[in-house]
């Protein structure tokens, strides 16, 4: 059985990008800030409201505290840590109503990793808000559609049980085949299916509203949210495809469809198409089609032997993806070759804004860059198409022992990067 709280480098280790980019931080170092980050984040949500005194809400809501309650947890900080359980009281009554696509992400993966089964109703209607929160392009926005009265009352009724029960640090053994996938609980899929047959409630499913920052955290929530039986295997296909057809010329992708490609928005696209891959490995494992495992078979001297496993996908060889890691390796060597250099004084505000812009100076490239990298392994950036003039950065990324990661194939309870053959967890 896999535990559930796997150790992460966060962001900060990246963030020694920026003080000392000719030289890589080591173990010690990227220790010490981890604890250090850990220790702030526990202090700024102690108090009562779990959001930091008010710090850290506002117009974001629980936002940032299931933000935070992630990283503690992903940074060893044990479920029943007071600040934790003050985290997930708030995100638990947030959750009754939550119609926007970054707290329904980070709520969902947030309980996900707490493991309480109580909490299990939580997760299911977020999932299917999120499904529901999908325009025909595959993409999201920043709102989805919030559950009506009915459903908040069901929901209100389960906060009152859920916090109680110990959480659970392992993950459930994973279904072989399937019928043994779990499934939406019937007023979830109730719920599911209203959303479904009057479209209207949602006005953001129109194609062309939608941005890829909501659309990276919608896929991180429902690849999570897969595990309590939310049928998101269409929804990720069809967020794969969207970002097939929309790559730059310059072999990265923007924060829309048409506009011109960055770092992070190259990463939310090589999340998606990821978890697309991951997912259409997984149903063809557990349908048993191309050798998936047989549910009648047996390994019994003198029965019929089981279908071998399928190979598991090579994300590094889709062409797309070789691309989009080229984009970002050469990003990260322009970056470097500037790191630490002082604004000039003649530069324009928006000259100095562009210069400020850099990699190093925005943590939510560098937590999506990691983010990226855990999942593919990418011990080397950009170098991998060949194209003339690419450069090569090598980011240290760990291949823990025992994490799952020499296997050729896993279901939807591992993390996507293990349905591919080369990569590390997703959270």
């Amino acid at each position: 059985m896999k535990t559930l709280l796997w150790p992460a480098g966060l962001a900060l280790g990246l963030a020694c990008l920026a003080a000392a980019p000719a030289r890589a931080a080591n173990d010690e170092q990227i220790k010490n800030a981890i604890l250090k980050a850990r220790a702030y984040l526990q202090a700024s949500f102690r108090s009562g409201s779990g959001t930091g005194g008010g710090q850290h809400g506002g117009a974001f809501g629980e936002g940032p505290a299931a933000l935070a309650g992630i990283a503690m947890l992903e940074s060893g900080v044990s479920p029943d840590d007071p600040t934790i359980l003050s985290i997930a009281r708030v995100v638990r009554e947030a959750a009754v109503s939550q119609a926007s696509t970054y707290q329904l992400a980070l709520d969902i993966i947030l309980l996900d990793k707490l493991g309480e089964p109580a909490d299990e109703p939580l997760i299911q209607s977020m999932g299917v808000r999120l499904l529901l929160g999908q325009n025909r392009n595959g993409a999201w926005t920043y709102t989805c559609p919030g559950p009506d009265d009915a459903e908040a009352n069901r929901l209100k009724t389960v906060v009152l049980t859920a916090g109680k029960a110990k959480p659970k640090k392992d993950l459930p053994e994973p279904p072989t085949d399937i019928q043994n996938r779990p499934k939406l609980s019937p007023e979830a899929e109730d719920l599911l299916r209203r959303g479904r047959s009057n479209p209207s409630s949602n006005p953001n499913t129109a194609a062309g509203i939608e941005d890829h920052s909501n659309t990276q955290f919608a896929v991180l929530g429902l690849w999570s949210a897969r595990r309590h039986g939310v049928p998101a295997e269409n929804a990720l296909a069809l967020t794969e495809q969207h970002f097939r057809t929309c790559m730059q010329p310059e072999g990265g992708w923007g924060y829309t469809k048409d506009s011109g490609a960055n770092t992070p928005m190259t990463c939310a696209a090589l999340l998606a198409l990821a978890t697309g891959l991951g997912s259409k490995s997984e149903e063809r494992v557990l349908r048993g089609g191309g050798g998936g495992r047989n549910p009648g078979g047996s390994d019994k001297p003198g029965d019929a032997p089981k279908p071998a496993v399928p190979q598991a996908v090579n994300p590094l060889k889709d062409p797309q993806i070789a691309t989009g890691i080229n984009y970002i390796g050469n990003m990260i060597a322009k970056d470097i070759a500037g790191a630490g250099q002082p604004v000039p004084q003649h530069f324009s505000p928006a000259m100095t804004a562009e210069f400020l812009g850099q990699i190093h100076f925005d943590y939510y490239t560098m937590w999506s860059i990691e983010r990226v990298g855990m999942i593919l392994v990418c011990r080397k950036w950009a170098s991998m198409t060949g194209m003339p003039g690419d450069r090569t950065i090598s980011l240290e990324t760990r291949k823990k022992k025992g994490n799952g990661m020499e296997q050729n194939t896993a279901p939807m309870w591992i993390p996507v990067s293990r349905l591919c053959s080369c990569a590390g967890p997703i959270w």
